[in-house]
């Protein structure tokens, strides 16, 4: 494990409130459609989505080191 785990634990946390918000206030569901007559909770999805891929790009490089990586050093010490 690589630093920054503690950040991205309190990232992912954050995260997670985001993606079960829709469920916990009902009123978003209620937000009148703008864009292309989509209803809020469409757009939301998808920024929550977008959200997510970005932190657990994030995590794989700053927290978490490769498991590739620790294979080719297991293979250079037999």
């Amino acid at each position: 494990m690589k630093k920054g785990i503690k950040l991205y634990c309190i990232l992912f946390a954050v995260y997670w409130f985001f993606v079960f918000s829709p469920f916990i206030f009902p009123a978003l569901n209620r937000i009148t459609p703008i864009l292309f007559g989509m209803p809020f909770t469409v757009w939301y999805t998808h920024i929550v989505i977008i959200c997510g891929c970005i932190l657990v790009f994030w995590g794989s490089k700053k927290c978490w080191t490769s498991y590739d990586k620790s294979l080719e050093e297991e293979g250079s010490s037999e």
